[in-house]
């Protein structure tokens, strides 16, 4: 199989957004042969921008010309753009790919790389982005494959359906016997409730992070402050990697007798961050490190409410990256008069 689409520059990105657009009005109703056109005739369009040019005109109802454009380009999807760019992975360019090959008729080469999308879903973390094409994309999929009735035995008894969904409540040991002609395949939900709060331990992966209270002249320990008092939560974040790490979210979660001053409604500033957003209960920060470089974050605090509580673990981490993040141990909270 050739490959008629380079990858060149940075121009991959704004054709790939270009190609996004034209997909977008496609799937409107709307679609703009004209700009496709002109588009598809690009000496250096990359794969990506192509695989979603090609779902465009197959989403148009020119089914012909995607045909032509899928055979020339490559299945082979990688995930070694920058993150920062298209917040993309090979699971969403698959994903892309599934949905311009189902829309122009269902083969193995569909089906194969159907299941290597499916294998990364099971396979642990992803982006709501790309969860979003790959339900897209499953979805023409399913509507072009026939379906399937199911007929197992669970736990001995017979159960049959005529849909290629079914739901049923099982004990927590369950043995399935498949009767059906094809595949079954299981997916099992869990639905439980902890009995108390588990502690949070302490973590660091790239990241470190830690945490102290003052009032401006000593140190506060937040298993007993006095009722009333206002004091400064100063949680500071460091990249422990070698490479800059950008798109990162800090949360601090507040006991619940405690109260955010928002030093914004007093005609102050409350962040160093790139963004920032206070709630009753938390501030979430968002902003990028150097590699060995650290941000403070400074969060004006009062002790509002006698009694006990549980002082939540202060996570940060990056957005679209989960080997890197860090946490503070939880631990208790004491307002007192």
């Amino acid at each position: 199989m050739c490959q008629a689409y380079k990858l060149v520059g940075s121009s991959v990105f704004s054709e790939l957004d270009q190609a996004y657009r034209l997909y977008s009005l496609a799937v409107a109703g709307k679609a703009q042969v004209s700009a496709m056109n002109r588009l598809k005739e690009s000496p250096d369009l990359g794969y990506r921008a192509a695989w979603m040019l090609a779902a465009a005109y197959a989403v148009s109802g020119k089914a012909n010309i995607a045909k032509d454009m899928i055979n020339t380009l490559t299945d082979e999807f990688n995930d070694n753009e920058s993150g920062n760019m298209t917040y993309g992975s090979s699971l969403r360019d698959r994903a892309i790919a599934v949905e311009a090959l189902a829309l122009t008729g269902v083969d193995a080469r569909t089906l194969a790389l159907a299941d290597l999308m499916a294998s990364r879903i099971n396979s642990g973390w992803y982006g709501t982005g790309d969860a979003a094409f790959a339900a897209i994309a499953l979805d023409h999929l399913a509507a072009k494959v026939p379906n399937q009735a199911i007929s197992v035995e669970i736990n001995g008894k017979p159960v049959a359906s005529s849909k290629s969904a079914l739901t049923v409540d099982v004990p927590a040991k369950t043995v399935v016997k498949n009767t059906s002609n094809g595949n079954v395949y299981l997916s099992f939900t869990d639905i439980f409730q902890k009995k108390g709060l588990e502690k949070v331990e302490a973590a660091a992966n790239g990241l470190s992070i830690s945490v102290s209270y003052s009032d401006g002249k000593a140190s506060v320990n937040p298993a007993s402050i006095h009722q009333g008092q206002e004091f400064i939560s100063s949680v500071t974040v460091r990249n422990t990697g070698l490479t800059y790490v950008g798109n990162l979210a800090l949360s601090e979660m507040i006991p619940s007798g405690w109260e955010i001053v928002n030093e914004r409604l007093r005609g102050g500033s409350d962040s160093n961050a790139d963004n920032a957003d206070l709630r009753d209960d938390r501030a979430l920060w968002y902003f990028g490190l150097g590699a060995g470089s650290s941000r403070t974050f400074k969060l004006k605090l009062r002790a509002a409410y006698e009694g006990n509580y549980v002082l939540p673990a202060i996570k940060c981490e990056a957005m679209y990256d989960p080997s890197i993040s860090a946490n503070t141990p939880s631990g208790s909270a004491a307002v007192v008069k």
